[in-house]
């Protein structure tokens, strides 16, 4: 018995397999495509990234930033912190817990600036990786991750969401009287 691919030769099952596979490409790229023009999905955001680009260019961000109201004991908190840091802000674009926490953060920044605070935002990819290897060197492991640096060391940071408010908890990341209070407490 003869199948039908039998009969056919080296050449002509390799061009079938060459149609096939250039049919399916443009058939992906007609779905993307399709799904940019239809808002359900964009190019992912990876690397650094401003504030402003960040709610500009995500709705979903901004949302959730005109929707926040800070505070007044966030302000207080914020007053509060006496040293200079750093904080690098791990997010993924995509992820529920970012769209809420990082345009607080912006918000709370915005509203009631802290020179001694230093911020850089870097968005991640599903795999929580980006292009300069920032997420790898702070080992992220969940989004968001607020980094929190003194002099280049970390001295804390705050996954996911904050146990009181992200200005409290970067209050108490940044003092260690505080930290020690807070430990006996429990």
């Amino acid at each position: 018995m003869i199948y039908p691919f039998e009969a056919l030769t080296k050449i002509q099952i390799s061009l079938l397999a060459l149609v096939l596979l250039f049919a399916s490409a443009n058939v992906q790229a007609h779905e993307l495509t399709s799904s940019k023009k239809a808002g359900t999905t964009s190019s992912m955001l990876i690397g650094e990234v401003s504030s402003e680009k960040l709610l500009s260019d995500y709705p979903k961000f901004q949302h959730h930033y005109d929707s926040y109201e800070v505070s007044e004991s966030d302000i207080a908190w914020l007053k509060k912190i006496e040293k200079k840091i750093s904080i690098i802000v791990l997010f993924g674009a995509w992820c529920h817990d970012s769209q809420r926490e990082v345009p607080r953060f912006i918000k709370i920044l915005e509203q009631h600036p802290n020179p001694l605070i230093d911020v850089q935002y870097v968005a991640v990819n599903y795999k929580k990786q980006d292009e300069q290897g920032v997420a790898k060197k702070h080992k992220l492991k969940y989004t968001p991750t607020f980094v929190v640096l003194e002099d280049d060391v970390e001295i804390g940071r705050i996954v996911e969401q904050p146990e009181s408010s992200l200005a409290q908890d970067l209050f108490v990341i940044t003092n260690n009287d505080a930290q020690e209070k807070l430990l006996s407490a429990m």
